[in-house]
């Protein structure tokens, strides 16, 4: 049996919850982590509980490394705002800490889940 390296992931487009049905809704491009950034995870998941919590520190890794891009996201003022290329702590600011916590949850699944999984 041979080892399979870790897959090179595809972004994929993810609309949030809250924004399904809107005329331009938000979408963000993720994309799931590789062997270097899944390393860095294990430090801040117990992958052995049959539940996974995203703590803090988790949830900065899969912000600031999974969030490639997005669509329709706006300011204060409704004015579009540029995503921060190469910049994932401006990401975070950018985004409340529920946002933060659905998109951390997807990039996980986009990552360890497999694709057979991913269809239930």
């Amino acid at each position: 049996m041979s080892i399979k390296a870790v897959n090179q992931f595809a972004p994929e487009w993810y609309t949030p919850k809250s924004e399904k049905g809107a005329d331009k809704p938000a979408r963000f491009q993720l994309v799931g982590l590789d062997g270097i950034v899944q390393s860095q995870l294990a430090a801040e998941i117990d992958f052995t509980a049959a539940e996974y919590e995203i703590g803090p520190g988790a949830l900065a890794i899969l912000i600031r490394n999974g969030v490639r891009g997005w669509e329709n996201v706006t300011d204060g003022d409704k004015k579009p705002l540029p995503f921060p290329e190469g910049e994932g702590e401006a990401v975070q600011r950018a985004l409340s800490y529920f946002r933060q916590a659905e998109l951390a949850r997807q990039i996980f699944e986009l990552t360890f889940l497999q694709p057979a999984d991913k269809k239930k």
